[in-house]
């Protein structure tokens, strides 16, 4: 029994790694992309057998890994989305000379991942945190192209400075708190502030007010492939570390109340400059980027209410990551589609879209209506929940949902042009594929969530 509980870290672990060494000395992209599909969707059973048969709350390897919900649903969402990106960005890659790079950079991002929501001490988060935002950040700028390169190079710059003040914020905690540990260490004044600093790295990974400054030029100018993989698993990285940190520490009403203050407010900054950002724009591209850094905003709102209303947050921040990872990827691989069709993302180039390839359209609406949270799709759950978390302070909810109102306003109007007048010859592509296959698991997972919800405990 005592090796069961070493499984859902150890398959995962094996299942990556591998295969991300294996891959560059293959020749073949596409076998390439067959290998790391593979691997990943092994890391996903692996991740879901834990999760299902109840194998969790366990510490493991001397105390540096904790194996619990949360790490399971962080890895189930990392590799679902690591699968979705390969097969998204298959056919973009198969010509690149750095193609199996792609593969095993995704791989190793996922890994990174794994080991940032299983860690329970300094090193082990400052591992996981290296392997992913090096990997991500290589894959911002893995393609040749000048605009491409300049793009990530300015993510790759603000990454750093992220990742100056999580170093900072974790040398303030060992020094004040003289231990490595996240466990069961009492939160005083210092530990509070190393915390905030924590906070301020994942505001800059996730893109918020007025932290953003790197995601609309990379999003919009930067190669579909890069963009693919980092909005999809970009956003995870940073989730992983701050809730694997706060969910650690315990409860404590210094760290409740600096939670509900510092996330409230850049939450409720963060969604209303995204809605005034994304309004007016004219290319399909450019509002992702702006509803992206909308989005930001509900996940600072479900961490900002994790003392406050814990299950409610969590099962919030839960939903909100898997549902915008999925969007996230099934959006700008429909992006990269649409380009390759017509040319361009303008709202113009989608007229005729609705009666040209109704499949396509029909899964642009379904992603677009997650992302605002209508039901029955994946995202109104999260929406709900995160809601729900924030009812203990009504002039936040009231802030978020008129928010999320303000969001449909631009997510209509390309809604509307989709029926709009003009030509439309579809054509097959994994890109088609994975915007369709992305809308499919939104509204499966939006009916089934009430069925999961009932047996999960956080």
């Amino acid at each position: 029994m005592q090796v069961l509980n070493y499984l859902p870290i150890v398959i995962p672990s094996l299942a990556l790694v591998i295969p991300s060494v294996l891959v560059v000395f293959v020749s073949s992209v596409r076998t390439a992309i067959y290998i790391g599909v593979s691997a990943l969707t092994i890391s996903l059973l692996s991740s879901a057998w834990g999760f299902l048969v109840g194998i969790g709350g366990i510490v493991l390897f001397s105390s540096q890994v904790y194996v619990d919900v949360v790490y399971y649903v962080i890895s189930i969402v990392a590799d679902l989305t690591g699968i979705l990106t390969l097969l998204a960005v298959s056919n973009a890659i198969r010509s690149w000379s750095t193609g199996t790079s792609f593969v095993s950079l995704t791989l190793l991002t996922v890994l990174g991942i794994h080991y940032i929501s299983a860690s329970t001490s300094v090193p082990m988060v400052l591992m996981g945190w290296g392997i992913a935002s090096a990997a991500v950040y290589t894959l911002a700028m893995l393609s040749k192209d000048t605009l491409s390169a300049f793009t990530g190079i300015k993510y790759l710059i603000m990454g750093i400075v992220s990742t100056s003040f999580m170093i900072l914020g974790l040398a303030y905690y060992v020094a004040f708190t003289g231990t490595l540990s996240f466990i069961g260490v009492q939160v005083t004044v210092p530990t509070v502030f190393a915390v905030v600093l924590l906070s301020v790295a994942v505001m800059f990974k996730l893109g918020v007010f007025p932290f953003h400054t790197w995601m609309p030029d990379l999003y919009s100018k930067g190669d579909r492939a890069g963009v693919i993989a980092v909005a999809g698993l970009g956003k995870v990285v940073a989730v992983a570390l701050l809730l694997r940190v706060l969910t650690l520490l315990g409860p404590s009403p210094m760290l409740a109340n600096m939670e509900v203050l510092l996330f409230s407010v850049m939450g409720i900054a963060t969604l209303t400059f995204g809605n005034v950002m994304a309004f007016g724009r004219r290319e399909l591209s450019e509002l992702l980027a702006y509803s992206s850094v909308s989005q930001a905003g509900y996940f600072l709102l479900a961490f900002a209410m994790l003392e406050v209303s814990k299950t409610a947050a969590l099962v919030g921040l839960a939903f909100q990551t898997l549902a915008y990872s999925i969007a996230q990827v099934g959006l700008f691989a429909g992006v990269s589609y649409i380009e390759r069709t017509s040319g361009s993302a303008e709202y113009s180039s989608l007229k005729g879209l609705a009666s040209g390839d109704k499949a396509a359209a029909f899964s642009l609406i379904v992603l677009l209506l997650s992302l605002l949270g209508l039901p029955p799709i994946l995202g109104f759950w999260a929406k709900l929940y995160i809601f729900e978390a924030t009812f203990a302070f009504p002039i936040v909810t009231v802030l978020g949902l008129i928010n999320s109102a303000a969001s449909a306003g631009y997510y209509i109007q390309p809604m509307r042009d989709l029926f709009g007048e003009g030509k439309w010859n579809a054509t097959e592509s994994p890109e088609r594929t994975i915007l369709v296959a992305s809308a499919v698991v939104s509204i499966i997972l939006g009916i089934l969530a009430p069925l999961v919800l009932v047996g999960v405990s956080f």
